[in-house]
């Protein structure tokens, strides 16, 4: 029997059928995508430079997208710029309109001048609030830097080297005025033939005696005085030294020198000042500033003036004052040669803490420095006061601690108690100052020479009677106490009348005020006397 192991006419006809479908899908995928190349298999070397022109394509379309988002950006500051510069043309005719004293009436110039300073206000704030995408463009924060040299004549010989774009969007501007502005005058001769003479002429009054003023003297038959103020002491049972602040002399290379320390609870107080890098510069004037993203002290010194200058001139400095003291300058001159970057001139701040106190005894609550050394508050109350007296020893101090929101103190009359919100983020000069302020009239806090700043502190809630020593003593019956009272020339009370004013002396009924009321009806002197 014979077999057919092979059909050589199906076999053709099966590879042409597959030819023929991979031509037509090569057609079909060339069709839907509109593209003659789109695998590597049509053509590896156009695919190279389909794909470098792609490239090209897509850099010169974000190019364009770029210049188009620059346009945008000048678009916005030009705007911005129009209406300052009508701003600035009000402001001129306004200035030109109130030179015209003759025509115009205070009241007119004065609503000129309220106008020009609505103008200006409206200046500063279309400059700080001019923007795009966030970024501030009419603030000064989008300065450029040009290549020195000379040629200067036009803006185009002028070579733009880098341009600041700012970290922050913002710059620090210091304005100086020399002179306030003047209104304008009018000055015109006017000749001496036609000044008109002034009118003179005399007033005689005839005599007359004008009655004495009545005088004399009061006499109280028992005074009576507040007694001895209550005091005591009152400080926080723990509290602990935070920071010690760092210090060094600035040597220059011509020999000026002056001597720079870090403030107590500064940002660069303690370990940070450490690090402080100083960049010195010379020019014209004394100034500086502080970059705290990379604590850089920037100090530009007046070439020519003395070391002891600039540390006045820098203590001036809003800003670095508040960081750091400069101190000790001497009396060499500053050099151009001065400038360059210092490092490693202050040293000694530390963070370290040291042991802390516990209070010792009920009352004497206390703070110890880094020496060991006990330092509290001393408390009186004022005389005169709401706590003045026996109600002093019996005032309760009520305690609360935080790490910000600063120092407060207030006192209750009715409740008869004082709060006291302590900040230990705060020097205890600060503290003091910061209680006095809320205590006005009825406290007075004092504190030793103390400069720590309080770290770690915890005090009871309440303390309770503290004070001690008040007391409302009466002097002896029969001690004699007198003022003088005259009768005021030309008042109700002058001459024969005042000899018949019935003085009556009134004990207040609370508080502290002295007051005093004439009634001319009854020709009688009301005295309303304070307690204490």
């Amino acid at each position: 029997m014979s077999r057919i192991n092979t059909n050589v006419s199906s076999l053709n006809a099966q590879n042409r059928l597959n030819r023929t479908n991979g031509d037509l899908q090569t057609a079909l995928t060339r069709l839907s995508t509109g593209l003659r190349i789109n695998t590597g298999k049509d053509d590896p070397a156009g695919l190279i430079a389909s794909e470098a022109l792609r490239s090209d394509i897509t850099s010169i379309n974000k190019a364009l997208s770029n210049t188009q988002r620059a346009n945008q950006i000048i678009g916005t500051a030009d705007s911005a710029l129009g209406q300052v510069s009508s701003l600035l043309n009000d402001i001129r005719g306004l200035v030109t309109e109130a030179a015209n004293q003759g025509a115009l009436s205070d009241d007119e110039i004065a609503a000129n001048q309220l106008q020009i300073d609505s103008s200006l206000e409206a200046i500063n704030r279309i400059a700080q609030t001019t923007t795009f995408q966030g970024r501030r463009l009419l603030d000064g924060s989008l300065d450029f830097q040009v290549a020195q040299g000379t040629g200067f004549n036009t803006v185009k010989d002028l070579q733009i080297d880098a341009a600041n774009l700012g970290a922050s969007g913002s710059v620090g501007v210091s304005v100086e005025i020399n002179a306030a502005a003047t209104r304008a005058t009018i000055v015109a001769d006017v000749p001496a033939a036609n000044a008109s003479e002034k009118a003179r002429s005399s007033f005689t009054f005839g005599d007359s005696t004008v009655g004495a003023e009545a005088s004399g003297t009061v006499n109280m038959a028992t005074s009576f005085f507040g007694g001895a103020e209550a005091t005591g002491n009152i400080a926080l049972d723990a509290a602990e030294v935070a920071f010690v602040e760092a210090n060094g002399t600035l040597t220059l290379a011509s020999g000026a020198a002056f001597k720079i320390t870090a403030r107590d609870g500064s940002a660069v107080d303690g370990a940070v000042g450490n690090d402080v890098r100083i960049n010195v510069t010379t020019g014209a004037s004394t100034t500086g500033s502080y970059d705290a993203e990379t604590n850089t002290l920037n100090l530009q010194l007046a070439a020519g003036a003395t070391a002891a200058t600039a540390v006045t001139a820098l203590n001036s400095v809003t800003g670095i004052n508040s960081l750091f003291n400069f101190s000790g300058g001497n009396a060499t001159n500053v050099a151009a040669g001065d400038a360059g970057i210092r490092t490693g001139v202050l040293t000694g701040g530390t963070s370290v803490l040291p042991t802390t106190f516990t209070q010792s005894s009920a009352n004497a609550v206390v703070f110890q420095s880094s020496a060991g050394n006990n330092i509290a508050f001393d408390i009186d109350a004022v005389a005169g006061g709401s706590f003045d007296g026996v109600r002093g020893t019996n005032t309760d101090f009520i305690f609360t601690v935080s790490n910000s929101g600063g120092t407060s103190a207030t006192f209750d009359a009715a409740a008869n108690t004082v709060t006291l919100a302590i900040d230990r983020s705060q020097t205890v000069g600060d503290i003091t100052t910061a209680i006095n302020n809320g205590l006005s009239g009825q406290f007075v806090f004092s504190a030793g020479a103390f400069t720590g700043t309080l770290a770690d502190v915890t005090t009871p809630a309440t303390v309770t009677n503290p004070l001690s020593g008040g007391t409302d003593t009466v002097a002896a019956a029969g001690s004699r106490a007198g003022f003088q009272l005259t009768a005021v020339d030309g008042g109700a009370a002058d001459g024969a009348t005042g000899n018949g004013t019935d003085v009556r002396f009134i004990e207040a009924a609370s508080g502290t005020e002295t007051t005093a009321v004439y009634d001319e009806t009854a020709n009688r002197l009301n005295i309303t006397v304070g307690r204490g």
